[in-house]
């Protein structure tokens, strides 16, 4: 009675569903692999289309891309069972091969489960190195420690859940393109008296970007950190944000130095890429780089 929910986007997925089949196989359980592809070119939809003659498999493109909250709102629509487990299209499922009987063992209906999630090894191509650092200095978390701020600790590239907690409250689909759509969402959940339990039940993310695919995604994610705090005072909720960056931000705004700041942050901007560029193993440099792109297209 489990249906898995793939949004997939410009990845293959043939691997992962294969090895998720015979996981739910084995857990003689009723269970479907529902996958939306969110309007990938052409090319890449052909790798996944050969799932659709997999039974218990089903798989759908869509005409238009509809961003990464509305397809699992759309995902949670159209799923056939109750509970729902969602993972990325860039997972991979490695070594955890209980991972299904650890998310089956542990739910509850008024719970969200999260896995989290895993690195391999740091890629040779350098291209690859700023976003591995990232990834595996901010986002590999015990689970002890992401319980002790559930909320900005939430990634949903890998969670279990029961569909009516994504009935009362789904995602938020005010949260255009990359980034902080999961915050708000497990802010929402809270809000509505429901849990967030971080558990070690990880996925492989495999999906890293090359350094200017990558800092592009973080510049949209900045922007979506400001659409979240406008989001949070008109629907009258706490600000959920917790973050390094967020709080140094919101100190510089109240001692009124944001239009000082302003005036030098685009020229420092270009610099801040290039120590980045120079030495993707020292985070410094980028979390500078996203505090100023952050104070530049802020217009208070």
């Amino acid at each position: 009675m489990i249906s898995v929910l793939i949004p997939v986007y410009r990845y293959p997925v043939v691997q992962l569903v294969n090895d998720l089949h015979r996981i739910l196989t084995a857990l003689k359980i009723p269970f479907e692999i529902r996958l939306i592809d969110d309007n990938s070119p052409e090319n890449e939809k052909q790798v996944n289309r050969q799932l659709k003659a997999l039974n218990q498999v089903s798989y759908s493109e869509l005409a238009h891309n509809i961003g990464r909250s509305a397809i699992r709102n759309l995902l949670a629509k159209e799923a056939q069972y109750e509970w729902l487990w969602f993972l990325d299209c860039d997972s991979q499922i490695g070594e955890n091969r209980e991972i299904a009987s650890t998310f089956w063992e542990s739910k509850s209906e008024d719970t969200l489960l999260s896995g989290g999630r895993i690195y391999g090894s740091r890629p040779d191509d350098p291209e690859f190195h700023l976003h591995w650092e990232w990834a595996s200095t901010r986002e590999l978390i015990d689970p002890d420690i992401r319980m002790r701020d559930p909320v900005n600790n939430f990634l949903s590239n890998n969670f279990f859940l029961h569909r009516k907690l994504l009935a009362k409250v789904p995602f938020n689909e005010g949260l255009k393109g990359y980034g902080y759509e999961d915050t708000l969402f497990a802010s929402a959940l809270l809000n509505n008296g429901y849990t967030i339990k971080h558990i070690n039940n990880p996925v492989i993310h495999e999906g890293l970007e090359p350094r200017r695919v990558f800092l592009r995604k973080i510049e949209e994610s900045l922007h979506n950190l400001l659409r979240l705090e406008q989001l949070s005072k008109q629907q009258g909720f706490a600000n959920p944000l917790k973050s390094k960056l967020y709080n140094t931000f919101c100190f510089i705004r109240k001692a009124k130095l944001l239009f000082v700041l302003r005036r030098f942050s685009k020229s420092m901007l270009p610099m801040a890429k290039r120590k980045i560029s120079s030495n993707p193993k020292s985070l410094m440099w980028f979390d500078i780089y996203r505090l100023l792109y952050l104070i530049s297209i802020t217009d208070e």
